[in-house]
């Protein structure tokens, strides 16, 4: 047994029973076996997969690209997307939590979303200081 706790399962699919150090916010899926977390997005509690921090390799994708680690892959999966690419910071948190989990991933989010150089030169607007009597 892996994990155990309310919805966990071994790795036959089994469900599991509790065990000391288990914990019910987290299970294998039943069927691939990947650990998940399960998080409350809205109304709704649902399983997200917990996202290591490990490097994606540089086959995964057909043209050359920078080294990312599934994290940093899964923001810019969630902050630019095809039909509305650099989302606002309200929209792209939200999409990244229906995502995946991650400990730090509140601390990262904020990070990346605060370095994206294209949000920062086309949604920074400056405010104007008020006309003053002429």
């Amino acid at each position: 047994k892996v994990l155990a706790g309310a919805g966990a399962y071994n790795r036959n699919g089994a469900q599991a029973e509790d065990t000391k150090g288990g914990s019910k916010d987290y299970r294998l899926h039943p069927c691939d076996g990947v650990l998940e977390r399960q998080v409350m997005v809205t109304r709704a509690l649902i399983w997200v997969p917990v996202m290591p921090m490990t490097k994606i390799p540089l086959d995964h994708f057909e043209k050359e690209t920078e080294t990312l680690t599934w994290r940093r892959y899964t923001f810019l999966r969630a902050h630019e997307t095809f039909f509305e690419p650099h989302r606002n910071p309200d929209s792209t948190w939200q999409a990244l939590k229906r995502m995946a989990f991650w400990r730090t991933m509140f601390r990262d989010f904020n990070k990346w979303i605060n370095d994206c150089a294209v949000c920062h030169q086309f949604r920074t607007v400056g405010v104007m200081a008020p006309m003053g009597a002429l």
